[in-house]
């Protein structure tokens, strides 16, 4: 038909022509530029002081995220659940369905445990993000306590619903 189009056919490897990496690159300019302009070390941000900002910026983000995450998801499974229950409530006359409310209470145990342990960790970064505002001077930061009292709120809550479920698929009340 016609010729093959060959894309590497144009490619020629030439080692004077290449240099180090972007990122060497840039770093040797930045380096060189404080150097010329004979700044000292107090006229640039120390990288330490960036580092802890980028931190201290983590930690806040993840914890709005976390906060969000938790109210939506528990609405989610809170929906779910319901839905389900009402289904089962509304048809007490089918025997097996009693047994469709096993995928919730096992979700919910999960569940639990994952906040409970959410709520476990969340000392290490509340600790954490405390020594960071000390390193940085900072008069106050997020207490995340909150977050806390929230997850350990809602690993009870996530028991209660697999004590209750329980009960239903156990005894079956509604008949």
């Amino acid at each position: 038909m016609g010729k093959k189009f060959d894309r590497h056919s144009n490619i020629t490897f030439d080692p004077k022509r290449m240099g180090p990496p972007l990122e060497v690159q840039k770093d040797v300019s930045l380096e060189t530029s404080v150097s010329e302009q004979n700044l000292t070390s107090e006229d640039v941000s120390s990288p330490d002081t960036d580092i802890l900002w980028k931190q201290y910026n983590l930690h806040v983000d993840l914890y709005k995220f976390y906060l969000d995450f938790i109210l939506k998801f528990n609405t989610f499974f809170f929906l779910i659940t319901g839905g389900l229950l009402t289904y089962y409530l509304a048809n007490t006359s089918k025997e097996l369905l009693r047994f469709s409310l096993l995928l919730p209470m096992l979700m919910s145990l999960g569940f639990s445990a994952m906040c409970f342990y959410g709520a476990h960790l969340l000392k290490v970064t509340r600790e954490e993000v405390f020594q960071i505002r000390d390193r940085l001077g900072l008069e106050s930061a997020p207490d995340l306590i909150v977050l806390s009292v929230m997850l350990y709120g809602f690993g009870v809550l996530f028991i209660i619903v697999v004590l209750a479920l329980s009960l239903i698929v156990i005894f079956n009340p509604f008949k």
